[in-house]
């Protein structure tokens, strides 16, 4: 008996985007009876788009003709704080497109028609070495509650707005780590300096200082490295 994902506080995601109906049925079903929390797509062209709606910790994307391997390239683009792993779904007798599949960034190959048994099966295998998920991160006096999106101070509530809310998690979760402005912009918003000044971060990191930090000028918890970017300072975690 196959031994089933080591227990977490969300369930794990799967995305499966296959043209087939049937086929999407065929693996979704099995995979939800194992506790999985699965989301389907007929556009495997477009899976990339749909993780960015609906984030996943495993994708099974079928590849190859009619589809190519724009897919592929697609998500390993995407800026997510973990690699998705993804397991890509190739026509019959196509051994040959197997190197392809990897070569773009496909982590696993099946070849069509899939055994949702065997799917299954390596699913939970990967399923089982995913870290735990931190829906929480506590430091000294200060608490981020990454689920309900809320922050606390002491014992006092802070109203974090969405963007200022990111930039905390995106450094929190990265502490004592020089981040460039460069690397922040591209990996929260998808954005480069060369169309977007760094003046606009400059001011979203200004306004999260007011709200969180008791001395904005003699911050606490985000620094400035000057001329690179910032660091989350955690002190010493609670």
């Amino acid at each position: 008996m196959s031994q089933r994902p080591a227990p977490r506080e969300e369930p794990v995601k799967v995305l499966i985007a296959d043209g087939d109906p049937a086929v999407l049925n065929l693996l979704r079903l099995p995979l939800e009876r194992r506790g999985f929390a699965v989301a389907t797509s007929m556009c495997p062209a477009d899976a990339a788009g749909v993780l960015a709606e609906q984030p996943a910790d495993i994708a099974v994307i079928q590849v190859g003709e009619p589809f190519g391997f724009d897919a592929i390239y697609a998500i390993r683009k995407m800026n997510t704080p973990v690699d998705i792993w993804l397991l890509a779904l190739l026509p019959p007798a196509e051994d040959s497109q197997v190197a392809v599949a990897i070569e773009e960034g496909a982590d696993d190959c099946m070849m069509k028609p899939v055994s949702p048994r065997e799917l299954v099966a390596r699913v939970e295998a990967k399923a089982r070495r995913l870290p735990r998920p931190a829906t929480v991160l506590q430091f000294e006096g200060l608490r981020i509650d990454i689920l309900r999106r809320e922050v606390t101070i002491g014992d006092s509530p802070v109203d974090l707005p969405p963007r200022e809310f990111d930039l905390l998690v995106y450094l929190a979760m990265r502490p004592d780590e020089v981040v460039s402005r460069e690397r922040i912009l591209e990996d929260l918003w998808g954005s480069t300096l060369s169309w977007q000044s760094d003046d606009t971060l400059t001011e979203h990191i200004h306004r999260l200082r007011r709200r969180i930090e008791g001395a904005p000028t003699h911050p606490r918890w985000v620094h400035t490295a000057r001329g690179v970017g910032y660091r989350f300072s955690p002190l010493s975690r609670a």
